[in-house]
């Protein structure tokens, strides 16, 4: 595969929407105007870029869970050109927006009420997720799920408490989006790093890398090879 993990879009660049499908291309998030958005969405592409740089392998399939509006899983859409790519939302709204602005290679499915990711164990090279475990009421289940469908990895973000409780006295806090969602939500539940990683861990995965782009964690964890 020619394109390196290496090789990321600009911050600056945005996502392009009402276009033909032909027309459509994966990009970077846009560089919003707000000072506290633009410092977490700096931090966190920097340590999603950290993360994938250290997967170690090309990844043919990837899937998101809680895919939202698309606008992450284009972005490592992007990095990986040549790869097979899904989202699962359970917001039917969300999954039509995605679809809508987003290239038509990049598959966006509705759980609806599903109880089980509808793939196959080991069906994903790697399986992602950005804030998803925050929003159920049920993330260690959904945690073992994806640890499931992957054959390879996970890498994973969650809200953290302190991070919460510190960036939301910040001015302008409460206008703060990224990915296309608020970062302070009422709906949101924040999740301690640690708890996350036993969950990962209990699942059958090793964490291999661990950052902490404010308010969030994000890590890399690797099932092991027999």
């Amino acid at each position: 595969m020619s394109t390196s993990v290496l090789e990321r879009p600009s911050l600056a660049q945005p996502v392009v929407t009402g276009l033909p499908c032909e027309e459509r291309k994966v990009s970077a998030p846009d560089a919003p105007a707000n000072w506290i958005c633009r410092m977490v969405l700096k931090s966190y592409i920097s340590s999603l870029h950290f993360c994938l740089s250290e997967l170690g392998w090309v990844p043919q399939r990837i899937l998101e869970v809680g895919s939202g509006d698309g606008t992450m899983l284009s972005y490592v859409a992007q990095t990986f050109m040549n790869a097979e790519v899904v989202g699962v939302e359970f917001d039917a709204d969300k999954v039509a927006l995605a679809k809508e602005r987003n290239c038509c290679r990049i598959e966006f499915m509705e759980l609806s009420d599903a109880e089980t990711l509808p793939f196959e164990s080991d069906s994903f090279d790697l399986v992602i997720s950005h804030g998803f475990l925050g929003h159920s009421p049920l993330p260690r289940y959904w945690t073992k799920e994806m640890a499931r469908v992957t054959a390879e990895g996970l890498i994973i973000s969650t809200p953290m408490p302190w991070g919460y409780q510190w960036l939301q006295k910040l001015p302008g806090a409460k206008k703060a989006k990224l990915l296309g969602a608020p970062v302070f939500s009422p709906e949101v539940q924040p999740i301690a790093v640690q708890q996350v990683k036993n969950w990962v861990e209990r699942a059958g995965l090793n964490v291999e890398t661990l950052t902490m782009p404010l308010p969030y964690s994000m890590m890399m964890a690797r099932k092991p090879q027999h």
